[in-house]
């Protein structure tokens, strides 16, 4: 008998705190994973949509992983009902549903405050947009590390802003996964506006364009410093030569601190530091660099663990 656990209950909201991206995320697993023969979503009585399966070494990390992945466009605001049905390999039929609620104030100006012990849920400050993630402690923290675990915060009509948020690093998931990417890695994205479709993989996964990583890396075997802060540019190209080599130790809160101001005519200017938490904020940004033509001129912000088990603290935004 096929098991639907859908993630994050099945009453959901989105957009209380901002539109972060142009889709919104419905994630789970369907168990045991061997036994499914497809799983399939409909959407308000629609014509049934066949779900993808992890793992895909992607945004489907573990066997039975799915994520719907509904685009706002021309979705009305106000409650819908999205039904999941998984068949099994001998023809069983497991069915659950998800009633949720899309729409709310827009948050034009980058301002944004989010205690996590002030909230029951996080969709009530941000979305999840990959992964199972928890609150626990005054923050929110992976609970199945993968590739990209990420939550969207604030909205995509942002454009210049500035983004500080405590960040703990638990440990990094290297047994049994070859991470695609760039090694193992915990930061921020900014002006982010959802994933593109590269080749009508179900969910998209493109990951560019966006306006710039700003990230503190582990890379095992492939750098001689292994662990470095750096920022990334639109297509993940370097915004400049520099590498800060900094190791940042296990369960110690750092504060990341990384911003986007646009320049006339001119690709954007952005930054990063990291300082330990109980540490005074060092007076210069540790990286700073020019953007790449392509680069998104608005989004919001991505909370980022790839391969990591972290957590973030409260996040606090301001217009810069």
């Amino acid at each position: 008998m096929l098991t639907i656990d859908v993630w994050y209950g099945c009453e959901r909201s989105f957009g209380r705190q901002g539109i972060p991206q142009d889709a919104i995320n419905i994630l789970g697993n369907v168990r045991p994973a061997r036994y499914v023969a497809e799983l399939f979503y409909t959407l308000d009585g629609d014509f049934p949509v066949k779900l993808s399966l992890g793992p895909d070494r992607r945004r489907l990390s573990r066997p039975g992983d799915f994520n719907v992945e509904i685009v706002t466009e021309g979705l009305s605001e106000g409650t819908h009902t999205l039904r999941l049905e998984a068949v099994d390999v001998s023809g069983g039929i497991a069915i659950s549903e998800v009633i949720f609620h899309y729409g709310g104030e827009r948050r034009r100006s980058p301002e944004l405050e989010i205690d996590w012990r002030d909230v029951a849920r996080i969709d009530d400050a941000a979305q999840v947009i990959d992964g199972l993630w928890g609150l626990a402690d005054g923050c929110v923290r992976t609970l199945a590390p993968g590739y990209d675990r990420v939550i969207g915060v604030g909205d995509i009509a942002w454009s210049d802003y500035e983004v500080t948020v405590p960040v703990t690093i638990h440990g990094f998931d290297i047994k049994g996964v070859n991470p695609i990417g760039y090694g193992y890695n915990v930061g921020i994205v900014l002006r982010w506006q959802g994933h593109a479709d590269w080749d009508g993989r179900q969910p998209r996964y493109g990951y560019y364009p966006y306006g710039a990583l700003a990230l503190y890396e582990y890379n095992f075997g492939r750098d001689p410093h292994h662990f470095h802060l750096r920022l990334y540019g639109n297509n993940v190209q370097p915004l400049n030569e520099q590498q800060c080599v900094i190791r940042l130790e296990l369960g110690v809160p750092y504060i990341f601190k990384a911003f986007v101001r646009s320049c006339p005519n001119e690709t954007a200017h952005y930054g990063i530091k990291v300082w330990q938490s109980d540490q005074t904020e060092p007076a210069n940004w540790a990286l700073e660099g020019r953007g790449f033509i392509g680069e998104r001129t608005e989004g919001a912000v991505l909370l980022l663990a790839h391969h990591t088990d972290a957590s973030f603290g409260n996040v606090k935004i301001r217009p810069c």
